[in-house]
């Protein structure tokens, strides 16, 4: 329980900023090891927040709509077939 009110003060009271979602798309088994073990530490609603999106089409489509849908995702982004341009391509002239 200390240790859960020590993690709370240090990202809700340092930490200048606001999670709404996180979504952690196609990552490694080791990656869903480590959430399964930090969210032990989280309260529920952080818990909610942190979402970890697996390989399947129905997954993908709950990210698009997450994000306000195709057209803000780049290209190859997942399996969404996103429409957005890619700032960083464009900018290096990346194709």
């Amino acid at each position: 329980m200390d240790l859960g009110v020590k993690l709370d003060r240090l990202t809700i009271g340092i930490l200048p900023i606001k999670m709404k979602l996180m979504l952690i798309a196609d990552s490694p088994r080791w990656m869903s090891i480590m959430m399964g073990i930090f969210s032990r530490f989280m309260s529920k609603k952080m818990q909610k927040r942190m979402v970890v999106v697996k390989g399947d089409a129905e997954a993908w489509a709950t990210v698009a709509s997450s994000v306000g849908g195709k057209q803000y995702c780049p290209p190859g982004f997942g399996e969404m077939g996103g429409t957005a341009p890619d700032p960083v391509a464009a900018k290096y002239g990346i194709k």
